[in-house]
């Protein structure tokens, strides 16, 4: 018998991957539940309807993204070592994830350079939090030049959601890599004191 923390992990999951396969408008609650032998009712346990499963679904694959960068970059010590480890594990998690990938095929706009438009900033904004933490640390051990923190933060993750857009949302892949690791080449040298 499931738990019923692990009973919602694995609905979100079967709704990573329909939702992946059949897109947002063709996926019904119905075919999620069938897809884990459960009742339909059960799914209503968890989600108030389609749009707020949906959200928690991507919410959750976003945290489980952050955590991962995170736990990158807390491996490493030295700050601009740890901007590289995190700028890059975070550009290339997604390519863990193929059935996300589809997901923000179909819907770019999980990824927004704004953080008034962001659907999910609860998601985003400790992610952004953490780079912050980074810059910090760098100006404060004199790594980093002296640069106004809040507002590189907000650059340095808007540029970084812009890349996420054109490598997964508009499906631009190596090339789009490639022109995010030039870009983050730039911040860097910009960056050192």
């Amino acid at each position: 018998m499931f738990t019923e923390h692990v009973m919602k992990d694995q609905i979100l999951t079967s709704a990573i991957t329909l939702f992946a396969r059949y897109g947002y408008k063709k996926t019904t609650i119905d075919d999620i539940a069938k897809e884990l032998g459960i009742a339909k009712g059960t799914m209503y346990r968890y989600f108030t309807n389609k749009e707020d499963l949906y959200h928690q679904a991507v919410s959750d694959v976003l945290n489980q993204w952050r955590n991962h960068v995170q736990k990158e970059a807390n491996k490493i010590k030295y700050p601009m070592d740890r901007f590289k480890v995190m700028a890059r594990a975070a550009i290339h998690y997604p390519e863990r994830n193929q059935d996300f990938c589809h997901i923000v095929l179909q819907d770019p706009n999980i990824f927004s350079i704004s953080n008034r438009q962001d659907r999910y900033r609860e998601s985003n904004k400790p992610a952004e939090d953490m780079l912050k933490l980074i810059l910090e640390e760098g100006v404060q051990k004199e790594i980093f030049r002296h640069i106004n923190i809040d507002h590189t933060t907000q650059l340095l993750f808007s540029i970084y959601m812009m890349y996420l857009i054109k490598i997964y949302g508009q499906g631009e892949g190596q090339q789009g890599i490639e022109m995010y690791e030039s870009c983050m080449d730039l911040i860097i040298n910009g960056l050192k004191r």
